[in-house]
């Protein structure tokens, strides 16, 4: 499957914007071999942002809801959407109680691109700077669904901007007490994905409090069965 999107996206590279003569004129093989690569490499780092490793998720019997946390404590669900068109990226979260009460959403706009790892490892940043902001900062379970980004937590490195990114969580998680981050499948995390997807469409971060945003209720309640 990776091969066949890495030749789609060589395709749009090559093809997406219109000129009086063929790029194919003036790429040798070996540059062509140097897209093919970065295109393969992205979506590899797509599908490993989004769905880890996928035999041991699955035999991890992880639930395919959401579920609530325990008695006294918030859970806030987080997620990222990238726009490769756009060169944007919408940050989505979610704080439910642990009857499952809707208690706020957050959308944040990004104006820059990142890759897929970093992008989930910046929303989880925003998360823990918006609980900060509303001083929130005691029983408190966070939940991804990038696999990466939560076993990356516990680890310590310096090498790359996703692990900058960490290092900036993990300073950020030492104001928190009773704080703990948990890997979630896709299809429980989905309102705040469709609250990372809404938010490539603002210009400014949005908060609502109380009162979920329309576009998320059925979501809402279908978790909350």
């Amino acid at each position: 499957m990776a091969i066949w999107i890495a030749l789609l996206a060589l395709v749009w590279l090559l093809t997406a914007r219109p000129t009086p003569w063929s790029l194919l004129d003036f790429i040798d093989d070996a540059q062509v071999q140097v897209i093919f690569n970065e295109a393969q490499s992205y979506f590899t780092e797509w599908y490993q942002a989004n769905y880890g490793d996928e035999q041991l998720i699955n035999k991890a019997g992880l639930p395919t809801q959401w579920s609530r946390p325990p008695s006294g404590w918030l859970k806030l669900n987080t997620d990222a959407a990238l726009d490769s068109n756009n060169l944007k990226m919408g940050f989505g979260f979610v704080l439910r109680d642990s009857s499952g009460e809707f208690k706020a959403a957050v959308q944040v706009p990004y104006n820059s691109l990142c890759r897929p790892d970093e992008a989930e490892a910046m929303a989880v940043r925003e998360a823990l700077k918006w609980l900060k902001s509303q001083n929130i900062l005691n029983f408190i379970q966070l939940e991804c669904d990038c696999i990466k980004v939560i076993n990356s937590v516990p680890t310590s490195s310096t090498i790359t901007y996703f692990d900058l990114i960490m290092q900036d969580i993990r300073d950020i998680a030492r104001d928190f007490c009773n704080l703990s981050f948990l890997f979630v499948k896709r299809s429980a995390n989905m309102v705040a994905h469709l609250l990372a997807r809404e938010a490539l469409f603002k210009t400014d971060r949005v908060d609502c409090f109380s009162v979920p945003f329309p576009f998320v209720v059925d979501a809402l309640e279908f978790d909350s069965r």
